[in-house]
């Protein structure tokens, strides 16, 4: 396997990770600070504070949000064996746009009415425990999608795309 294949696998197998990891504070932030109107300083302090406190704890919230991100990088493991490096980009990215499709606004959902004044439902931390199942379905549609259009992408350049 060449240079470049090991690191496009690489990159496939830890980005979503990562991002899996702090997806959920970055919602936060950006809800504290363009919602509830703190500042970016202020907005950040209390994200580090929540990672671990007793009745917030982000940091549970991200583990349990893994599940979607770490089922793509097991994918992208597989397929990074039989793809080329543009068509596992084209299929990994499609698939980790199809989860944030689904995770970015279930999270802001459930933190959008505690920083704008909209009414708090008391069931809402319910979601925490059904996106991440969500997001495998998202997942699975993202990479069926990426793989119609990477299909029609090889089909409608007369072949020119196959060794991409």
């Amino acid at each position: 396997m060449d240079l470049l294949r090991r690191r496009n696998r690489l990159f496939w197998i830890v980005a979503p990770l990562l991002l899996g990891l702090v997806l959920p504070s970055l919602i936060l932030l950006g809800v504290e600070w363009l919602v509830g109107g703190r500042s970016l300083l202020l907005a950040l302090a209390d994200v580090a504070a929540r990672q671990f406190a007793a009745g917030h704890n982000l940091f549970l919230i991200s583990v349990l949000g893994l599940l979607p991100f770490a089922a793509l990088s097991l994918l992208s493991a597989v397929l990074a064996r039989q793809l080329s490096p543009c068509r596992l980009n084209r299929l990994a990215g499609a698939g980790l746009g199809g989860i944030l499709l689904v995770t970015v606004p279930a999270h802001a959902e459930v933190w959008v009415p505690l920083f704008g004044g909209g009414e708090v439902s008391s069931t809402a931390p319910l979601a925490f425990v059904v996106t991440p199942f969500a997001g495998l379905l998202g997942m699975g549609a993202g990479v069926l999608c990426g793989a119609l259009l990477d299909f029609l992408w090889r089909r409608l350049s007369g072949g020119a795309g196959r060794r991409m």
